[in-house]
């Protein structure tokens, strides 16, 4: 049995939540079969869970699949505009996000993306999802609390080409320093070689800080933890992590520091019971950006959703803790510092 959600087909009318009030027009790329899979398919149940539970009639979510070589793109973008969609939200790879990116703002709607971060240089678009550069270093930091300055640093394969040097320096600006980088495959093949050709470097750092969304990252900390060297290293996840991930034994103490989950227990339940699967962080970015429009329309009219509201100074509350978003595209969170153990995020006060 599968979870996974099939789109209409090109010939058939587009699936929509609701149908009075403002239109937001989800974007969400196809998987290799037809379906919507894994994080996709959570984004759009995450959307309709709110639009039946905040909607009230104040808006309703047009989802609009993409193929996966972004041939309908221009084409979803173009008729979301001319249907005066209030608000495109998107989660797809990058490439495809860029695509959404490259029209002119005066042609689209306002992008919110719940993806991998793009660059965005404003224009009325903005990523969502928790900075995992910021989430690494914000580790890095809780650690150099602790007394230790000197780091190594495992990167996923398909992770952008400036991600360590942005990581390094701004560790550097914390008091921290990398001593030794190196990048893991995506299926984790050839870890343990990677981290035995790093034998001069192992007993040079305090703490293993590993960037990837795959369950490669265990494969990581499992190999660090074969090595004599490491015996008394700590280790710092990200937010990418995979939630699937903290089921691992190696998975076991890391430190993964990301939005205050607190509030996601609001919704996990009904979730669980209407979806048969556990809220995901997705599910949740869904969900806020529908209740954000809800609530923004609601108070303000159909003008609500447009760039100087969503550039409030004081911010957003939602499942994802308190946002921001700021002009330049990017949206600040007050990060929580937590410890993986008994399969979950446990906040760190708590001794985890």
């Amino acid at each position: 049995m599968t979870n996974d959600v099939a789109p209409p087909s090109s010939t058939a009318v587009e699936e929509q939540f609701g149908s009075k009030g403002t239109e937001i027009t989800l974007l969400l790329e196809k998987g290799g079969e037809g379906y919507f899979e894994g994080a996709a398919r959570d984004v759009r149940d995450g959307a309709e869970l709110a639009l039946g539970e905040l909607g009230g009639d104040q808006v309703h979510v047009k989802v609009v699949p993409i193929e996966a070589d972004a041939s309908n793109l221009s084409a979803a973008v173009a008729s979301a505009s001319e249907r005066k969609s209030a608000l495109l939200v998107s989660y797809a790879a990058p490439a495809i996000t860029k695509g959404i990116t490259a029209v002119v703002p005066s042609k689209r709607p306002l992008l919110i993306n719940l993806g991998p971060a793009v660059s965005t240089g404003g224009g009325g678009i903005f990523n969502f999802e928790v900075d995992e550069t910021d989430s690494i270093v914000q580790g890095a930091s809780v650690a150099i609390a602790g007394g230790t300055t000197n780091f190594l640093l495992f990167v996923q394969q398909n992770y952008p080409a400036d991600f360590e040097s942005q990581v390094s320096a701004a560790v550097g600006k914390v008091g921290g320093k990398i001593v030794g980088t190196t990048r893991f495959n995506t299926n984790g093949a050839g870890v343990l070689e990677q981290v035995k050709a790093m034998k001069d470097k192992l007993g040079q750092a305090g703490v293993a800080l590993i960037a990837g969304n795959t369950m490669a990252t265990v494969n990581v900390v499992s190999a660090l933890k074969a090595e004599d060297a490491t015996k008394a290293m700590a280790f710092v996840g990200t937010s990418g992590w995979p939630e699937t991930s903290y089921s691992a034994p190696a998975a076991k103490g890391v430190l993964v520091v990301t939005y205050d989950k607190e509030d996601l227990a609001l919704i996990a339940d009904r979730y669980s019971r209407h979806y048969k699967r556990p809220v995901s962080d997705q599910a949740a970015y869904g969900y806020d950006i529908v209740a954000l429009a809800s609530g923004l329309i609601r108070a303000k009219g159909e003008k609500g959703l447009e760039m100087k509201t969503l550039l409030s100074k004081s911010g957003f509350k939602g499942l994802t803790g308190r946002f921001q978003f700021n002009g330049d595209g990017s949206t600040s969170r007050r990060l929580v510092p937590y410890s993986i153990a008994n399969g979950r995020l446990n906040p760190l006060a708590s001794g985890g």
